[in-house]
């Protein structure tokens, strides 16, 4: 599971790039919400942890944004877009060496 999540995880990214450029077109917000959500998770879950906090740092803002009416401001669009990047370097760390995942306790 560890692997296919590493294989599939870039376009997830990507993904999550064009929602956040979709902003504040309908839903856009919603769906990133959903995609960084879902990828927290599960990179949690598959012992993934510096591309499970690089999510949940981008999906700080959009969680509180996510409601009618909101927005995110330049400067977390800016957070959100650089943790994307981050996550795509973990990524690539990950993804070198998948066979590393912690062993179950």
């Amino acid at each position: 599971m560890r692997i296919k999540f590493l294989s599939e995880a870039p376009a997830r990214i990507e993904e999550a790039r064009a929602h956040l450029q979709q902003i504040p077109a309908p839903e856009a917000l919603t769906l990133l919400h959903r995609k960084l959500h879902d990828m927290a998770g599960n990179a949690g879950m598959l012992g993934c942890g510096a591309i499970e906090a690089e999510a949940r740092a981008a999906l700080a803002p959009v969680e509180r944004a996510d409601r009618p009416g909101g927005d995110l401001t330049p400067e977390e669009r800016s957070q959100v877009a650089a943790s994307l990047e981050a996550m795509t370097t973990a990524i690539r760390a990950e993804s070198a060496a998948p066979d590393q995942a912690p062993s179950a306790q």
